[in-house]
């Protein structure tokens, strides 16, 4: 989606996630040429849509209108014959006690962020490139207290270390694929 959208003239920097309620023009363009191309599934532009990411950009408040608006600009664009998988990205900080998140505060944060694309209309929920096991547990947690039996995937991001892969947190692929098994992800 960023990189779509900076190719439409959207300057790099700029909060993508707000698109939603101030272009949401530009937004639905991106999806249907996703749609025309072929794809299946319409991925919501809301990477960093959730109040940690937002309050970055003195957005923190606006999290319900902006992954709403989100859903519906992507249920739009996909049509009926087409799945709409809300996109929840990770906090971009860290849990304590390496950083100042708190677990119960973090799981209400993706609760909110899933519970507003599940609103819109999302299908399912897809949590992406996370890159530790305590926070991907809590996004998947709050996202199926979100959303009654819906769709809910999960991805994590690794870099080659060596001879293996890891994420950035250490964590490597078969930790993490027992993880998210363990988890009862799709």
């Amino acid at each position: 989606m960023g990189t779509q959208l900076i190719a439409r003239g959207v300057d790099v920097g700029t909060c993508n996630d707000y698109l939603n309620v101030s272009s949401p023009g530009i937004v639905c363009d991106v999806h249907r040429d996703y749609v025309q191309a072929g794809s299946d599934a319409v991925i919501t532009n809301t990477f960093g849509a959730n109040e940690y990411a937002l309050a970055r950009h003195g957005l923190g408040e606006q999290v319900a209108d902006i992954n709403k608006a989100a859903a519906q600009i992507a249920r739009r664009a996909a049509t009926e014959q087409r799945y709409v998988l809300g996109d929840i990205g990770p906090s971009g900080d860290f849990l304590e006690p390496l950083g100042r998140l708190k677990a119960d505060e973090l799981r209400d944060a993706f609760a909110r962020q899933a519970e507003s694309l599940l609103a819109g209309g999302a299908d399912g929920l897809l949590i992406e490139t996370m890159t530790a096991l305590d926070e991907v547990t809590i996004a998947v947690e709050a996202a199926k207290s979100a959303g009654s039996g819906l769709p809910v995937l999960a991805s994590m991001s690794f870099d080659k270390v060596g001879d293996s892969f890891k994420t950035m947190m250490g964590v490597g692929l078969e930790d993490a694929a027992a993880k998210l098994v363990s988890l009862g992800v799709e």
